[in-house]
């Protein structure tokens, strides 16, 4: 009998090690570098309060055709400029207990690979 509990505990153990996620696929998650492509104009999203949108970068990250908002400030020494696309390398790095009003990611400039001026739409 004893015999049969240790055959399905450790069954059980091995699938359980056996699921377990490692998302690759998404930089974001592992603690990685990362390339992002920043657009020349900015976005918006509602925060906590409807009434007063909260300007913010629209950034696609190699390998994903996704465009994400990132708050203006939330690239640790990176200074947005408008009307300019830039192409950056950052660390991403995954917060265990982010702030309620932050991103779950803190992000980290390591270096500008380009800026490019962009013409005026208008």
């Amino acid at each position: 009998m004893n015999k049969n509990y240790l055959i399905i505990f450790l069954s059980l153990l091995l699938i359980i090690t056996s699921c377990k996620s490692s998302d690759k696929s998404n930089p974001e998650k592992n603690n990685n570098i990362i390339e992002m492509t920043i657009e020349p104009e900015t976005g918006s999203f509602y925060g906590i309060n409807p009434r007063h949108p909260i300007e913010c970068m629209l950034v696609k990250i190699k390998g994903s055709s996704e465009i994400k908002q990132i708050r203006m400030n939330d690239i640790k020494n990176f200074k947005y400029e408008k009307g300019y696309e830039w192409k950056i390398e950052v660390k991403a790095d995954t917060l265990k207990n982010p702030p309620a009003d932050k991103s779950a990611i803190e992000y980290t400039l390591i270096k500008v690979i380009s800026k490019k001026k962009q013409k005026s739409a208008g």
